[in-house]
């Protein structure tokens, strides 16, 4: 009998056993089913996504080093009989440099990267491939967007880094990639427009209401300097700038720097005002220019440089590194120390694109004491592309009785388009006045752009 209930007790534990393991088994069959199905639908998902951008919108950040891109751009996403979530995915954008595996990469740093919807989500923790198998571990900040909803994107990105765009869905806590995209701004345009030439700019003292600058008379002096890189090596001559002077002796002064082969000229004449040449002097400044390489042109003349009964300048040249290169003397018998203008500035080869030309500065001095040098340091020191407007308000408004203007002109456009024309800014004080007022000098034609 006792036999008997033991069988019976053994029976009973190995049926019910049995009933929870097959309970068990048949929930963990409809788990696994489950997910595999869900599994299955995300690599569906993923299969049929589509993710579409427009062009880009960018503006340059040129005061920054390296150079900052504020690019902005329209994607969507759209995925065919998508229906989880009420059709909602998420999308993590993010900037990062270029990598030959993006597809596995796995962002650590600064997201630098937003769009503009209003609903945002956390994506802090584990992310998974489509497959179930881990992709790695993210603290991002994700966006809600609707399949097929059309959103915008706003990145910060250096000329070699490159947008990536995720596409997540969350389920059951997790979240799944369902596909990626990414985009290099450098391969889009991403970039500064330098000028090779300018139009003409017709600067007389009438038109910009300023007090005659005296700009050859003995006791002032005038500065000039200028940005520029050889774009192509040219055995042709390429104008750098062409600045005539009249002067109130019935005489025109034509400098006209240009380069040739790997050469930086100067041909200077003069001419009566019924345009004939009484002279003209070519001077070597400099024989080593480097295709792609930036050089600061600079040249004066005036008091400071000691000037006798004729025309003395000195022109110097220097690569980007601040180093000097050549310093010339040039003296023009032929023409006498003289007030006058400058009537006529125009730059670069109107016919091809050789040498990019981004910033110029014209000063016209007071007194042998001015900061002329300070005018055009300002550009040599802060780099071909900064801007250096402030900088030379701020140096012309602390020389009331020292500097009578500043002419400045910033060939460097942030933005694509670039401007058709640019517009010299003048800052300058007009007569009895100790403010500086502010005036511009139009451009006559059109201005040629390089993508740098």
């Amino acid at each position: 009998m006792g036999n008997a209930i033991v069988n019976m007790m053994l029976v009973i534990a190995t049926v019910l056993i049995s009933i929870v393991a097959l309970s068990l088994y048949s929930f963990y069959i409809s788990y696994t089913n489950s997910n595999l199905a869900y599994i299955n639908a995300f690599e569906s998902f993923s299969k049929s996504i589509t993710i579409s951008v427009s062009p880009l919108s960018f503006k340059a950040y040129t005061n920054r080093n390296p150079i900052i891109f504020n690019v902005s751009f329209l994607a969507s996403v759209s995925v065919k009989h998508y229906d989880l979530n009420k059709g909602e995915l998420i999308v993590v954008p993010f900037v990062t440099h270029s990598n030959p595996n993006i597809y596995l990469y796995v962002p650590t740093g600064l997201q630098n990267s937003s769009i503009n919807v209003s609903s945002t989500i956390p994506v802090n923790g584990q992310v998974y491939l489509p497959d179930g198998n881990l992709l790695g571990t993210v603290n991002m900040e994700g966006y809600k967007v609707l399949n097929g909803q059309v959103f915008s994107v706003t990145s910060n990105v250096t000329s070699s880094e490159v947008i990536v765009l995720w596409v997540l869905v969350e389920f059951q806590g997790k979240f799944y990639r369902l596909g990626y995209t990414y985009l290099v701004p450098q391969d889009e345009g991403l970039g500064v427009y330098v000028a090779s030439s300018s139009g003409r700019y017709n600067p007389s003292n009438i038109q910009v209401n300023l007090n005659p600058p005296l700009i050859f008379a003995s006791n002032k002096g005038l500065v000039f300097g200028m940005w520029f890189e050889p774009y192509l090596i040219s055995p042709s001559k390429s104008m750098l700038v062409n600045i005539t002077f009249e002067l109130k002796a019935n005489q025109k002064v034509s400098l006209v720097f240009y380069t040739q082969g790997n050469g930086v000229y100067v041909n200077e004449t003069v001419l009566q005002l019924n345009n004939l040449i009484t002279s003209s002097v070519v001077e070597t400044i400099y024989k080593g220019i480097v295709q792609g390489q930036w050089y600061f042109l600079n040249f004066s003349t005036g008091a400071q440089q000691l000037v006798g009964p004729n025309l003395e300048m000195y022109i110097s040249l220097y690569d980007a590194n601040h180093k000097q290169l050549s310093k010339v003397q040039l003296i023009n018998p032929a023409i006498a120390s003289a007030n006058g203008y400058a009537s006529i500035i125009q730059f670069g080869n109107s016919t091809s694109s050789v040498n990019l030309i981004s910033q110029a500065v014209m000063s016209s001095e007071q007194n042998p004491n001015a900061p002329m040098y300070e005018v055009t340091g300002s550009l040599l020191t802060n780099g071909y592309l900064y801007n250096n407007s402030n900088d030379l308000y701020q140096i012309i408004g602390s020389s009331p009785k020292e500097i009578y203007s500043i002419v400045y002109w910033y060939f460097v456009s942030p933005y694509y388009p670039p401007p058709s024309q640019v517009s010299a800014t003048v800052w300058y004080y007009p007569q009895g006045s100790k403010s500086v007022a502010t005036t511009y000098i139009y451009e006559t034609g059109n201005n040629m752009w390089v993508l740098s």
